[in-house]
């Protein structure tokens, strides 16, 4: 009677590990505690092209928002409340990520980015904290070839670039004030980078390119040290599962990793931990093109077809690790 009530403990436990997405007790790696609180649009208006929102990055008490395409190219800002606070024009055609300084100061990478001649190529827009233009960077001006992914790094003022066009990821000094980029190193040699995520000690970066069938393999994600070291690559997960379509990825402050692998892929959101262990799903995220953790809060960023039409949320969750 014992061993019968101790398996159907056991399969109780099971079963609430999968409806939660939360690791079963008596394991040494645990997830987060995540509970939804609000969430509002950012499409405030629609234009019949492809794409919308693409990235947000925060500072203070301000959220902003990377639009184009069909919302029109701006970048958007909200408080933390969800309420419209106002927009900066945008400098660019076809956004792909974003980052704020330390003053409100924002930098924007694109396939299209103004640099100051006003040509539009392949780089970096810097907005002042007013958001006005300040300076536009080409591949001439940084030796970037095609800069997707920004991350900032905690406690400075560097951002690391992952440099799609030339494999490799790069740290970049920043002068918010003066508007300056300039390579600081050469960080990590990676095939097709496409987003970075940065912690205190840990670099991690996803690779995304399309469409030959020997470029499979290169899709994954890869964790450095500060070194430019390859800690580990996950390509295989536990359960036998590959990583096909990497989307986004994110770091906590303790170096914990959330991973979304999209469509074409798992379509699912997943955390590890700062080794690059898989840890466990995390369903109640969905599958959102971008991800921020600060502090207590964690924020996504999703596509919800509502309609017939799909409209763009920022979600909000409580954030904790379990004990």
């Amino acid at each position: 009677m014992l061993l019968l009530g101790l398996v159907r403990l056991l399969l109780s436990l099971t079963h609430l590990a999968a409806v939660t997405g939360h690791s079963l007790p008596g394991g040494t790696r645990n997830g987060p505690n995540l509970n939804f609180q609000r969430r509002w649009k950012t499409k405030l208006q629609n234009f019949p092209l492809a794409y919308g929102s693409v990235s947000m990055a925060r500072h203070n008490q301000t959220m902003y928002v990377l639009n184009g395409g069909d919302v029109g190219n701006y970048v958007e800002k909200f408080s933390m409340s969800g309420n419209y606070s106002g927009e900066y024009a945008g400098w660019y055609n076809w956004p792909s990520d974003l980052v704020a300084g330390g003053q409100g100061q924002l930098l924007v990478s694109a396939l299209g980015a103004m640099g100051d001649d006003h040509m539009m190529a392949y780089g970096l827009v810097m907005y002042n904290k007013e958001g006005k233009f300040l300076h536009g960077f080409h591949q001439e001006n940084t030796t970037l070839g095609r800069p997707f992914g920004l991350a900032t790094l905690p406690g400075t003022d560097k951002v690391v670039v992952a440099d799609w066009g030339k494999n490799r990821t790069v740290v970049l000094d920043v002068d918010w004030n003066k508007g300056n980029v300039s390579i600081s190193r050469n960080l990590s040699l990676v095939p097709y980078p496409y987003r970075v995520a940065a912690s205190k000690d840990r670099i991690v970066v996803i690779s995304m390119v399309c469409c030959q069938p020997w470029q499979e393999k290169i899709k994954a994600m890869r964790l450095y040290d500060m070194n430019g070291k390859m800690v580990k690559e996950v390509k295989k997960l536990p359960d036998g599962s590959i990583i096909n379509a990497p989307e986004t990825v994110a770091m906590d402050t303790a170096g914990n990793i959330f991973l979304v692998d999209g469509t074409g892929g798992l379509n699912k959101t997943m955390f590890f931990d700062p080794e690059g262990n898989f840890v466990q799903d995390l369903p109640a995220l969905g599958t959102p093109s971008k991800i921020l953790v600060e502090g207590d809060k964690l924020f996504t960023l999703s596509g919800v077809v509502e309609r017939g039409k799909e409209e763009t949320y920022i979600s909000v969750f409580s954030y904790s690790l379990f004990n």
